[in-house]
């Protein structure tokens, strides 16, 4: 579908003004129609519709999102992701190359419809450049803004961002502080070691619900499903106001997801341009270990404790969040963070939704290292 200026009308809008655009296109039976812009549209009370399907579009190039530009990091397993703005029918095509005309190329992967690749193969040490290919059919287009630069160094200190089973995207064991098990940590504050669920010393981390906080990044926040996992010991249910299990909470209107202890109850909640949902409020016992499992599948959010449902509640089928960071234990962007009081052992983050199955196996695995 090609549009095209057109004059054809100008200055005879019906009313007293013509619209402020006019375009004109070919339908997939030959046809030629006028289109105007959507502030005109109805502005004299006559007919309009407001979307059309497309035939025989150019492809649109993608937004690089990760690696940023410049990024470093240590060799090992590396996420590409894109933003392709949701448009079906498009094929990617993911180029990493030594310059940045991408002559030297070391990787060309055709990844259909995609928004991400992960690569495992860890590159070797050095400077490359990374671009996506669109296409559709015989037509293809380079993303927006060209390659964009990485590099490869063992000395980085921190991973690229990347994806683990189950499309895991951050987790630490919290065996006495938030070492990370996958995923990059970008801060950690006041952990204190203290008894695990089994009774191991140092087996979990206390955190004092004043300035206990544990965040990781994220390359993007997964838009349909995804899933929060842990062992919790709540240690004051008493205390006024909220205290965040898990967040990823970014802005008003903008909340993907949140655990949340208040008033001596669990919920799992979502907070989006649709609307707030929340699971059923569940009590919790003090100074008792449990299981808790939040999990967004389509249109629905089902908190689980000790591997069982416990609450579902209907949600938007997808999600979109600018949220970049998740905090365990906190509020990761509120500035008075909402901390949590207890401990916390084990806790993790997959951008795909966990099946009952795969939730009561977390419990029963613990159960048999106990």
């Amino acid at each position: 579908m090609k549009l095209r200026p057109s004059k054809a009308a100008e200055g005879k809008g019906v009313g007293h003004f013509a619209p402020l655009g006019l375009w004109t296109c070919q339908t997939a039976d030959g046809r030629e129609i006028t289109l105007c812009d959507f502030a005109s549209a109805g502005a004299h009370g006559t007919d309009y519709v407001a979307w059309l399907p497309m035939a025989n579009v150019p492809p649109l190039p993608v937004v690089l999102m990760s690696p940023g530009e410049k990024a470093t990091g240590v060799p090992g397993p590396i996420l590409f992701s894109w933003d392709n703005f949701g448009l079906s029918g498009l094929t990617h095509e993911l180029i990493v190359a030594r310059d940045a005309d991408l002559n030297d190329v070391v990787l060309s992967w055709a990844v259909g419809n995609a928004r991400q690749a992960s690569v495992t193969r860890p590159l070797a040490e050095g400077a490359y450049y990374w671009a996506v290919r669109s296409g559709r059919g015989e037509q293809t287009v380079m993303n927006q803004g060209g390659p964009r630069a990485f590099r490869v160094d063992a000395a980085a200190g921190r991973p690229f961002f990347s994806l683990g089973e189950h499309s895991l995207m951050a987790a630490s064991r919290l065996h006495g502080n938030g070492a990370l098990r996958h995923g990059v940590l970008d801060h950690e504050q006041a952990l204190t070691p203290a008894e695990g669920h089994g009774g191991e010393a140092g087996g979990a981390v206390a955190f004092n619900g004043i300035d206990s906080e544990l965040r990781f990044s994220l390359p993007f926040f997964p838009e349909e499903d995804y899933a929060f996992t842990g062992w919790v010991r709540p240690g004051d249910l008493t205390s006024a106001g909220f205290q965040q299990v898990f967040s990823a909470w970014c802005q008003g209107g903008d909340d993907p997801l949140r655990v949340t202890i208040e008033k001596g109850a669990i919920s799992a909640r979502i907070e989006a341009a649709t609307g707030y949902v929340h699971t059923p409020f569940v009590p919790l016992e003090a100074d008792t270990w449990v299981h808790v499992a939040a999990v967004k599948q389509g249109e629905t959010l089902t908190l689980y404790l000790d591997g069982l449902p416990a609450g579902t509640v209907p949600a938007p089928a997808r999600v979109v969040s600018g949220s970049r960071h998740i905090g365990f234990g906190f509020n990761p962007m509120l500035p008075e963070g909402e901390h949590f009081r207890g401990r916390l052992e084990d806790v993790a983050f997959f951008a795909e939704a966990l099946t009952a199955e795969q939730v009561a196996e977390k419990v029963a695995e613990k159960a048999e290292k106990d």
